[in-house]
């Protein structure tokens, strides 16, 4: 029961919606493709195509009482895996892999409470380093296990469950979730979290998984996933500054037991970092760094860009990256695992309708890359 709980209750929330409420209905979201060509220093040179459909669906209810929001969201690719290998094309994925994410929630006794559940994206708890335009970066989130891997929110849908939300008083959030972990109540499925916002000041934000429910294979509860081991746990707290105009600065510690993507990573003592600053009083640029540096481990991640507009259909965006375990999805291109990363793309905006980028990077193993990305937004 525990199993299809939030998908029933999903279900029941979309029964209740009147036929008039549809006119609350919102969509949006955007096609990219594109692709780069890399000459690695060893092995075939290759065109490394790509492309994504991404749809964002969401329903509020005129009292804001009830709602639901999903994304469909497809990936195709053509090297390492892809087109050739079964995995077709974004659009075709969007349409046959299941929602990105997808929950319904309610709102009790005037929003004090708030329940959610299904396939969870609550941000609520997080601060996220956010790209406009690029395709590589945006790996940073307090709210992580590892670099580009969320707990609750990132619009990764990472966790399949419940959270019940409680404000208690004005800046104050609260909550507790449940993640679905077979048919039993086991500890080890539930996390807390909270947020606090300090008026003219910014942020604290603290979250927390008692306990993975799905180890990895060099895990002590590996094949024993009904286990119970608080030594496994995971903690984050984080304070983000946004006193001062058009600048949010986030610093936090993080503690990882035992994470279920990389054991590279278990027992995580990290310090997770985040800057975005907009120099728009002083030049029409922004600048965006962000850093997660496993001292336990001695694992390293670091990633930035300037955005600078050149003119209204003209950006220039210099960035980079580096990954000390060459383990991050993102950086893998033409079969190739790139500890780091720097490039420099010319981006032409039409408007807010679509956008062409064209540039070139280098990584350490992919050698020199030349990447070209068409978008368009709806």
């Amino acid at each position: 029961m525990k199993r299809v709980l939030p998908f029933i209750l999903a279900i029941a929330a979309a029964i209740i919606v009147p036929a008039s409420a549809f006119a609350q209905l919102t969509w949006n979201g955007y096609y990219r493709t594109g692709g780069g060509y890399y000459a690695p220093s060893s092995g075939a040179q290759a065109f490394n195509y790509a492309d994504r459909l991404r749809l964002n669906i969401s329903y509020v209810d005129a009292d804001n009482l009830f709602g639901a929001k999903f994304r469909l969201q497809g990936n195709g690719v053509s090297n390492p895996a892809g087109v050739a290998n079964g995995q077709g094309y974004g659009f075709v994925n969007a349409f046959s892999s299941g929602p990105k994410y997808g929950y319904a929630f309610v709102n009790l006794f005037g929003g004090v409470v708030k329940v959610t559940s299904g396939k969870l994206d609550i941000t609520d708890y997080e601060v996220v380093q956010q790209y406009e335009y690029d395709q590589f970066l945006g790996n940073v989130y307090t709210d992580a296990l590892q670099p580009g891997t969320a707990l609750l929110g990132a619009q990764c849908g990472t966790t399949t469950g419940a959270i019940v939300q409680v404000q208690p008083m004005a800046g104050l959030s609260v909550a507790m979730f449940d993640r679905i972990d077979g048919s039993s109540f086991n500890a080890h499925d539930l996390g807390f979290a909270a947020a606090y916002t300090v008026s003219g000041l910014g942020k604290v934000l603290f979250n927390s998984s008692i306990g993975h429910y799905a180890p990895n294979s060099g895990s002590a509860l590996a094949g024993n996933a009904t286990a119970d081991d608080f030594s496994k746990s995971y903690f984050s707290l984080a304070f983000s500054y946004t006193g001062v105009k058009n600048l949010t600065a986030t610093a936090g510690l993080r503690y990882d037991g035992d994470t279920m993507y990389n054991s590279s990573y278990n027992t995580a003592t990290s310090l997770i970092a985040i800057l975005d600053y907009n120099m728009a009083d002083l030049l029409p640029m922004t600048v965006d760094l962000a850093t997660d540096l496993d001292f336990a481990n001695a694992n390293s991640y670091v990633e930035g860009e300037i955005n600078y507009t050149v003119a209204p259909q003209l950006k220039l965006r210099p960035y980079g990256e580096y990954d000390s375990t060459s383990s991050l999805v993102k950086l893998n291109y033409a079969g190739k695992a790139n500890k780091y990363m720097v490039g420099c793309d010319l981006v032409f905006p039409a408007g807010k309708a679509a956008e062409f980028d064209a540039g070139f990077n280098y990584g350490d193993q992919t050698n020199l890359g030349i990447p070209l990305l068409v978008k368009a937004n709806f």
